[in-house]
């Protein structure tokens, strides 16, 4: 663990929905930063009761909100379950599933890992999602039925506290783990007058997709994980601490 002194009076910025950037900020109070907590995005469950689970063989998370909403049926609890990556996997254990499969990265790597699993296997997945998604899959071998359990909304303000922050350039990163909350973010400091104040903030983010979006602001600097996970995250921060 490196010296915590050099995490004295440097706030991290988190920007993802709030019981994601709780747990992150937890993660990162045990390194000895501080985080300031901003979701852009609220988690609203789309009030839909699902189909019986009986008529599929596994179930698919893309995200770990999906994965928060969906308890295992204490019959179904064996069911294979594919997710994306560790914290959605993490999030399906807590959640009751027994089995689950962890693709260690991102859609695509999802999408190789069931075609892997399902080869020469006749099987039907349930994919239970958010309503916005950053990855269709393609021939993976087996039917895929998606249904969505959960719209992300874009929350439409800054808190005061946040705008405060930047005014004071209180925070030394900002972490960005969708293309989505790194737009919303941007559009949210334009109309509030903030744009400069990103100058003075090193921008973090998950993968290429969310650089893309990243880039149309002018931050310090900018840089991409080197892996799509919370622990490259967190090893990308310290770096810039350093």
């Amino acid at each position: 663990m490196p010296d915590q002194s050099i995490f004295f009076g440097k706030d991290v910025l988190l920007t993802r929905p709030r019981a994601d950037s709780e747990r992150l900020a937890a993660l990162l109070a045990a390194r000895g930063m501080t985080a300031h907590i901003a979701p852009v995005l609220d988690i609203v469950p789309v009030a839909e009761p699902l189909p019986p689970l009986d008529d599929y063989h596994g179930l698919i998370f893309t995200s770990a909100h999906a994965a928060r909403l969906v308890s295992a049926p204490p019959a179904q609890a064996d069911k294979p379950v594919f997710c994306v990556g560790d914290h959605c996997a993490a999030i399906a254990a807590e959640s009751g599933w027994r089995v689950v499969h962890n693709a260690r990265g991102d859609g695509r790597a999802l999408e190789s890992l069931i075609r892997e699993r399902c080869a020469g296997r006749e099987m039907r997945l349930f994919h239970l999602s958010g309503a916005d998604i950053s990855h269709n899959f393609g021939d993976t071998g087996c039917r895929i039925d998606r249904h969505i359990i959960y719209r992300a909304v874009p929350a439409g303000s800054l808190p005061e506290e946040t705008l405060r922050g930047l005014d004071e350039g209180r925070f030394f990163a900002a972490l960005f783990f969708s293309a989505r909350t790194a737009r919303i973010f941007a559009e949210l400091t334009d109309f509030y007058g903030r744009t400069s104040c990103l100058q003075a903030i090193n921008a973090l983010c998950l993968g290429d997709k969310v650089l893309e979006s990243v880039q149309q602001s002018d931050w310090r600097n900018v840089q991409v994980a080197q892996h799509p996970d919370v622990p490259s995250m967190i090893d990308s921060l310290i770096s810039l601490y350093r």
